[in-house]
């Protein structure tokens, strides 16, 4: 689910490139959707990896 909104908010972006609207935000919520989709994709491809790491971050805090 969370993978369908990134990708629409990268689609969105696009849009935005298509129509002339490149300012910093445009770049920044285009940023903010591929590292969204490459961690969905990461948690997908490699669970344990990711439930790793996620413990070793919960041990930090």
């Amino acid at each position: 689910m969370t993978s369908l909104f990134a990708l629409a908010l990268l689609l969105h972006d696009f849009t935005w490139f298509s129509i002339g609207v490149v300012m910093a935000p445009t770049y920044i919520l285009l940023a903010l959707a591929c590292v969204c989709l490459s961690l969905n994709i990461w948690a997908i491809a490699h669970p344990t990896s990711i439930k790793q790491l996620l413990k070793e971050f919960a041990s930090i805090g």
